[in-house]
């Protein structure tokens, strides 16, 4: 008897995922944060099923191909591919992206605060102009146009195979007549543009060492939009040096720099950053208004 005869029902296969998946050595985190979640976008992503509509189906009988589909890709996440590059689908704010190994997988907590509007930070004015650097999937730039429907915004990546997938997430949402992207290396896509009144910044920020150390499902991801240098900062050290000019005097920088946070205020103790203490998560996304950041170019604090 075959496995796929063995396991004939939706919740068959649930319940053999989360086990089978229990027994490997696997990291969580790019999407999901319990064994039981990532089975579940495993098994219901492979098969197209909501999963607000899972219970309706969960002792449908599968079709020989999808019991194939779902064997091979319990072996591929065995094997340490993130389940979302598996399926495609990448959850995020409550929206679905999709994704592949072209793309990192969302999961910056800078996309809950766009949820919630930048508040207290961007105070009353809603942003006009937004550009979200290194896009990726598009998955912030995308957020940032839903939370501020009255904004124009620009995504822009050095990877033109990056934006492929970013252009397929901007259609999904009907966002073309207001999302432009663009390809371009940081601060270089934006060359003679009006300063920007919100700039989003997920750029690579992964160390040295800590890419030495990553689990296996991260080489899954590109390695250009992760890694960073020795410390952590070398996109970011060039971008700050030529960011004013692109952001304005009463705009918002959001930038995230994840466990590199203690090497940005080592490098700059004189910027006043401000860390937001956040209850769904903030560790390493700093906020600095386009008016501290003139201020700190004037003092040299960036030199």
């Amino acid at each position: 008897m075959t496995l796929g005869e063995e396991l004939k029902t939706v919740r068959d296969w649930l319940r053999y995922a989360v086990s089978t998946l229990g027994r490997g050595d696997l990291y969580l985190g790019q999407g999901q944060e319990t064994l039981w979640d990532d089975a579940l976008a495993l098994v219901l992503g492979v098969l197209a099923i909501p999963q607000d509509r899972a219970e309706w189906v969960l002792d449908g009988v599968l079709l020989l191909e999808e019991r194939r589909r779902l064997t091979a890709a319990v072996q591929s996440r065995l094997q340490g591919k993130p389940t979302a590059y598996i399926t495609g689908r990448a959850p995020y704010c409550g929206l679905e992206f999709f994704v592949d190994e072209r793309v990192l997988i969302p999961r910056s907590p800078l996309g809950m605060m766009l949820t919630e509007g930048l508040q207290p930070w961007l105070g009353a004015e809603e942003p006009r102009r937004i550009v979200d650097l290194c896009t990726g999937s598009g998955c912030l730039g995308i957020v940032a146009a839903l939370a501020f429907p009255k904004a124009e915004v620009v995504l822009t990546d050095i990877d033109p195979r990056a934006l492929a997938v970013a252009q397929r997430n901007v259609a999904k949402f009907h966002l073309e007549h207001r999302i432009e992207l663009r390809a371009g290396d940081g601060l270089a896509a934006l060359d003679g543009e009006d300063p920007f009144d919100l700039v989003l910044a997920n750029p690579p920020y992964v160390d040295q060492a800590a890419m030495e150390a990553l689990p296996k499902e991260f080489r899954f991801e590109p390695r250009h939009a992760l890694a960073a240098g020795e410390d952590g900062l070398a996109f970011v050290t060039p971008f700050l040096r030529g960011l004013s000019p692109y952001l304005a005097p009463e705009g918002l920088l959001a930038l995230e720099v994840g466990y590199s946070a203690p090497a940005l205020d080592a490098r700059y103790p004189e910027v006043p950053w401000l860390w937001p203490d956040l209850p769904h998560g903030g560790a390493g996304l700093t906020l600095l208004s386009g008016s501290a950041l003139r201020a700190a170019e004037a003092a040299g604090a960036l030199a």
